[in-house]
């Protein structure tokens, strides 16, 4: 019985990690829609504010990491949220926020380059790592200045850093400012004291690792050095804390900084990261924001699966539709979990999932149980609201997004006096 309450435990503080992170990335987001309020209401950033809320495409999805992947990997579609291949149902718009690179390139002129750039840009700009992957642990060789030098018997080649893996941009520069997902951790002589800093690059041939960018210490910024794109050379030292007077001059310089341990870490590939989904008014009033975080490695697109379905108005009941009783030779099914979310993709509205069933009516396959009341009736194929679901349709669309961690309403907000002018 003791054995049991192991694996419950460690699941359980796996889901209060989750949704620690989520919190703060909601609070991150919140902060950046006060600094930014065009993501909401102009999400393209393009300076039309009408083109969101005056005809179709009033609800929206703002998501630049989906957005960016999916462009980066080569999919036509990433400015759509969910697909049919039966032509069945209709998708979200998705924007990602019109990120550009230092050479002015938008997902619109990017090439096969400066688009994985602009992928690199939306982790920064959306994602919140969760931890970080220990690449090296070793005693250092050496101090140099701006730098460490690792045992010679380390094999440094596949350690990635800022200069190895941001884009160039050809001209001397890099097309993104570094993200810093690559860094090195340096512990004091008695291991009181740690310094964290971005790992700028690798010398293989010294096996020094750098984490300033005057990494080749003459003073200036060279070609390809200023990595954060900041115009400056972060020429970076050790804190005082891990220096010591080796000379006995009463002074502890720079140079006398002592190090016992060094780590280079990479950030994890698996990511927190906010998806915001918005629902307007014919006047431009949101009426409902949501910030939605998402933990996923990746974006799979058969995740973005849209089927058949009625969400049923004052009840807490979807109905949901296999899309075999279109085509005989579609055999996909939704994942549908007790816990998880489902989208409903016609009106944008979150729902988490309370109980799946076996449906009892001949024209649905699933009786999906949500935890809260369907909220809107756009599409939704109900004859009347609380009554069952109409029988040949119409049917709106639902989707089984994984890696939902929460759902956060922000409320109703107007546009602010500072985009009015470009609205209206």
């Amino acid at each position: 019985s003791v054995a049991v309450l192991f694996p419950i435990s460690v699941l359980r503080t796996a889901q209060a990690t989750q949704m620690t992170n989520a919190a703060i990335v909601r609070y991150n987001f919140e902060i950046l829609a006060d600094i930014h309020p065009e993501l909401i209401f102009d999400p393209d950033r393009d300076g039309n504010l009408v083109e969101h809320f005056r005809g179709a495409g009033r609800n929206y999805l703002i998501a630049p990491v989906g957005f960016y992947t999916r462009a980066a990997d080569g999919n036509a579609g990433f400015a759509s949220f969910g697909f049919d291949p039966n032509n069945n149902l209709p998708s979200l718009p998705r924007w990602g926020g019109n990120l550009s690179l230092t050479n002015g390139a938008t997902v619109t002129t990017a090439g096969a380059v400066e688009l994985e750039a602009l992928r690199l840009a939306a982790l920064d700009f959306a994602g919140q790592g969760d931890g970080w992957d220990t690449q090296i642990d070793a005693q250092p060789a050496g101090l140099v200045a701006g730098g460490v030098m690792l045992p010679a018997d380390l094999d440094l080649t596949q350690v990635p850093s800022a200069r190895t893996v941001l884009p160039q941009d050809g001209s001397g520069g890099y097309l993104i400012a570094d993200p810093e997902n690559y860094r090195i951790v340096m512990f004091s002589d008695n291991g009181r004291f740690s310094h964290i800093a971005p790992l700028v690059g690798v010398d293989t041939a010294t096996n020094t690792a750098y984490y300033s960018e005057d990494v080749n210490s003459n003073g200036s910024l060279d070609t390809l050095e200023d990595v954060n794109m900041n115009g400056t050379l972060d020429a970076r030292f050790l804190p005082n804390e891990m220096r010591v007077d080796l000379d006995g001059d009463g002074v502890k310089e720079p140079s006398e900084a002592v190090v016992s341990r060094v780590l280079l870490q990479s950030r994890k590939v698996a990511d927190y990261s906010w998806m915001l989904n918005v629902r307007r008014r014919s006047d431009g009033y949101a009426r409902q924001i949501d910030v939605v975080v998402r933990f996923n490695d990746g974006v799979d697109l058969t995740e973005e699966r849209l089927f058949e379905a009625t969400f049923v108005p004052l009840t807490n009941i979807a109905w949901v539709r296999l899309p075999s009783r279109i085509n005989a030779s579609d055999t996909t099914e939704p994942k549908i979990s007790k816990g998880k979310f489902i989208f409903d993709a016609t009106n944008a509205v979150w729902y988490r999932v309370q109980e799946v069933r076996e449906s009892p009516l001949a024209d649905f396959d699933f009786q999906v149980l949500l935890q809260e009341q369907v909220r809107s009736s756009d599409g939704a194929g109900a004859s009347t609201p609380g009554a069952g679901p109409t029988a040949g349709g119409p049917y709106g669309a639902a989707m089984f997004p994984k890696g939902i961690v929460d759902v956060y309403p922000m409320g109703a907000r107007n546009i602010p006096e500072s985009l009015q002018s470009q609205a209206f």
